[in-house]
């Protein structure tokens, strides 16, 4: 049956419930301002629905490292102190000061970026640290 309905909306130009992008319209000119391109906001937009649901105090304990924090859930282990980064990489790039600053939604977004031009560098996708 829902084979027919995704046929039938298909048809009329209407796209599937399924793949309508989610927007978390509160933090669209956080991206804007940090130089996404289009593409790279429509998938910050889906990659912060589906780990936040657009919460900034959302807390997955069952991470490694101590869980992730936040609208992208960050995970703790870019905070945390280690033999590279004695401080933590977010605190040494001036990010936050402590992993709990990854509440703040806008300390988010700007860990976000970092964590994904970071990721650019090293494996060719911003995106891989969220399965992307």
């Amino acid at each position: 049956m829902s084979y027919i309905i995704a046929a039938v909306l298909m048809v009329f130009g209407i796209p599937a419930p399924e793949n309508k992008p989610r927007v978390c319209v509160e933090y669209h000119f956080a991206l804007d301002r940090l130089g996404f391109s289009s593409d790279d906001k429509q998938m910050a937009h889906r990659v912060m629905h589906r780990e936040s649901r657009c919460n900034p105090l959302v807390t997955n304990r069952t991470d490694p490292n101590g869980g992730s924090l936040g609208l992208f859930q960050i995970n703790r282990f870019w905070c945390l102190p280690n033999r590279y980064s004695p401080q933590g990489w977010l605190q040494a790039q001036g990010i936050l000061d402590e992993c709990e600053d990854l509440y703040d939604p806008m300390v988010n977004v700007r860990a976000m970026k970092a964590i994904f031009d970071y990721s650019v560098e090293a494996n060719g996708n911003g995106w891989q640290p969220w399965g992307m």
